[in-house]
């Protein structure tokens, strides 16, 4: 009989949460270091960093995502696009909510943020099962 763990792992949009939470972890944790030890002392660096964090966590995430929530078993230049594109989208997208929340419903950043997370994480998810890894998704 399986585990009350192996029963939850099981499911795609389980691992899909826990992938995506070690991914922010990463992210950050690579922010931090480049503030720290390359970008800090500059006027714009934390966008340098802010860049350069997004870049290591596009691929870190492609690659956790791939062989651990959706199985992809096609070449990478098929599904690489596909999953910069979706962040793309998801990215702009929750630009755009958290500028609506902000400026326009005058909600505090950090719960406007909250709420715009939310949304791009379901986002994320639909347009990754949905495109980015379709073709050889796991079927569940």
């Amino acid at each position: 009989m399986r585990s009350a763990m192996n029963r939850l792992l099981s499911r795609r949009e389980v691992r899909f949460i826990i992938v995506g939470g070690l991914n922010t972890v990463v992210g950050y944790a690579v922010f931090v270091l480049l503030e720290a030890w390359i970008f800090g002392a500059a006027r714009w660096g934390y966008a340098a960093s802010l860049i350069g964090s997004y870049i290591v966590g596009m691929l870190v995430g492609y690659l956790l995502y791939r062989r651990f929530v959706f199985d992809d078993q096609a070449r990478w230049t098929s599904s690489l696009p596909k999953f910069i594109l979706t962040n793309l989208v998801t990215l702009a997208l929750n630009g755009a909510i958290l500028a609506l929340l902000v400026e326009v419903a005058q909600l505090p950043r950090l719960g406007a943020q909250i709420v715009a997370l939310i949304v791009t994480v379901i986002v994320s998810y639909i347009g990754h099962s949905l495109f980015s890894f379709r073709s050889r998704s796991r079927s569940e």
